[in-house]
């Protein structure tokens, strides 16, 4: 659970996530609980639900994720506006290790409304870049890149 803001802009976060089986989790999400108003936008935020699931195909090596997203219509017409975004992870571990990330989002109808793509190099130390783009037909070229970075320490003398 999480809160943010004051007032108008106080908003409630409530989400839990539950393993089902070995390998396969599930996840629930909704934000926006009180329908908080922002200062820099007019109107109050929709409510936006989002149920997932992982399955870990290889322990350490690849999962494949998928989650449907319901976001609240505002106005005249009532009910939800639905996407789907899907997507997977594949990890290597020697002799360096690399992971590779991509997601795809749809709309209810089908279409293609973003896709990223990314490169992680790095063990407990990380950087990587991730590119992605909106495209309005096709697959559309990247539009974005994003710089990805993690650095950690462990303890001195804790195990690898």
């Amino acid at each position: 659970m999480s809160s943010y803001g004051r007032g108008r802009q106080q908003g409630y976060d409530l989400g839990l996530r539950y393993p089902l089986l070995a390998g396969l989790q599930a996840g629930l999400v909704v934000r926006n609980i009180n329908r908080p108003q922002p200062v820099f936008q007019e109107g109050r935020q929709p409510i936006v639900t989002v149920a997932g699931a992982t399955w870990t195909i290889a322990p350490q090596l690849a999962n494949v994720s998928a989650e449907a997203i319901a976001v609240e219509r505002l106005g005249t017409e009532s009910g939800f506006d639905m996407r789907y975004r899907g997507g997977f992870v594949v990890r290597s571990r020697r002799p360096w290790p690399a992971a590779l990330h991509a997601a795809a989002l749809v709309t209810s109808h089908g279409t293609l409304r973003q896709w990223s793509l990314g490169l992680v190099i790095g063990g407990l130390d990380r950087a990587g870049l991730v590119a992605s783009a909106s495209p309005t037909t096709g697959l559309g070229e990247p539009q974005r890149f994003s710089a990805v970075g993690v650095a950690s320490r462990r303890a001195p003398g804790a195990a690898p």
